[in-house]
């Protein structure tokens, strides 16, 4: 009986300091969690907006006149004139140089003359199938001797569609005894001298198109994202920008270069062509520095400051070590960022406002409505 008692006192005592231990356990615990809820850190704030922008990439790039020609003599002749120098403007339909006209225009006269003999046996003709009908009504000839006179009638009217030809192409080649400018452009090149003789073929000027101007760039494959999501391209040269506008990206692989092409047209002042430079493209998304991004677990965000308290807006296409893409849209872009102090902040903490003139945005719910982890 004596036993039993001894150890029924024994297991009361380990179950008290059962007791005891849980007890003290749960404070401690119970104390650990308000220190948390009562810790207080003291941060800085700036706006979203004030930290935003909007990066930008950029490839070699040239400009280049869609046209630079070499203009050609279409002709046999001798250069009777050059009219332009090396430098020198010139207007559409312009002349730039004089050949000698005389072998045209003696061509002209003589297929004329041609053309007028053939033209007075094609009206005989006519006349005989006139008269050959006649006798034909009253039985004197028969149908052969009038089928003959209507295909000599038909052969006189096809010689004189031929040498009209002839007599049109005479009168176009005296015209090209005049050498014009086929667009308005500056004259690069004087490719002949007075005296020459030229035959059809043989550059006469080299001339080359100012107002058709475009940019030409290779954007690295890895770029082609950036570069079709752009809002706004510029040109670069000798610390000179020209917005532009883009035309095309070419669905080619450069296999040297591992690039695309891509082709631009000034939007304003165009620049002039042969220059280098740099095309410059800027996003069409807002981003906010790579520093700003702050991981919590598994995910990254940022946090903004609501009411005195923390809140973490997680950003899930954020990468560490590159800006931090964000919609201007969602409202949490509102609230000002946690700047000084944010490295040790937990989503929901009490944080002290150091004056830096920005005052927090106050709303009754911290949470409500606050869009976050959404990004286009």
């Amino acid at each position: 009986m004596r036993s039993l008692t001894v150890a029924a006192a024994f297991y009361l005592a380990i179950f008290n300091g059962a007791l005891l231990t849980s007890g003290a356990l749960y404070a401690a615990d119970n104390a650990s969690s308000l220190l948390i809820d009562t810790a207080v850190t003291s941060v800085t704030m700036q706006s979203v907006q004030s930290l935003v922008f909007y990066p930008s990439r950029n490839a070699p790039a040239s400009t280049q006149a869609l046209n630079h020609s070499q203009i050609p003599a279409q002709i046999d002749a001798l250069v009777n004139a050059m009219l332009v120098r090396v430098g020198d403007k010139v207007t559409k339909d312009q002349p730039v140089a004089l050949l000698d006209c005389t072998q045209a225009t003696l061509n002209v006269n003589a297929q004329q003359a041609q053309y007028q003999q053939l033209k007075i046996n094609y009206q005989f003709q006519q006349r005989q199938l006139k008269r050959g009908n006649n006798l034909a009504k009253r039985k004197t000839i028969g149908d052969v001797e009038l089928d003959q006179i209507n295909t000599s009638m038909l052969s006189a009217r096809a010689l004189l569609s031929a040498q009209q030809s002839r007599v049109d192409q005479a009168r176009l080649n005296q015209t090209r005894c005049k050498i014009i400018a086929p667009f308005n452009g500056m004259v690069t090149k004087r490719l002949v001298n007075v005296g020459e003789m030229v035959a059809p073929g043989r550059s006469i000027i080299s001339l080359v198109q100012l107002d058709n101007v475009e940019v030409t760039a290779n954007v690295a494959l890895n770029d082609t994202q950036s570069f079709n999501q752009a809002k706004a391209f510029y040109f670069e040269s000798s610390a000179q920008q020209y917005p532009l506008t883009r035309r095309i990206l070419l669905p080619l692989v450069l296999d040297q270069t591992r690039s695309r092409q891509a082709r631009l047209n000034f939007s304003k002042q165009s620049a002039m062509p042969g220059l280098t430079g740099r095309l410059i493209w800027v996003a069409a998304r807002a981003h906010l520095p790579a520093n700003m991004l702050q991981q919590r677990g598994d995910h990254y965000g940022v946090f903004v400051v609501i009411d005195q308290h923390a809140k973490f807006v997680t950003l899930t296409d954020a990468q560490a070590g590159r800006p931090i893409a964000i919609n201007m849209a969602h409202q949490w872009t509102n609230y000002p960022l946690a700047i000084d102090g944010r490295h040790g902040l937990l989503d929901g903490q009490i944080v002290s406002i150091k004056d830096q003139g920005i005052a927090p945005k106050i709303t009754n719910k911290v949470s409500a409505n606050l869009q976050t982890g959404a990004q286009d």
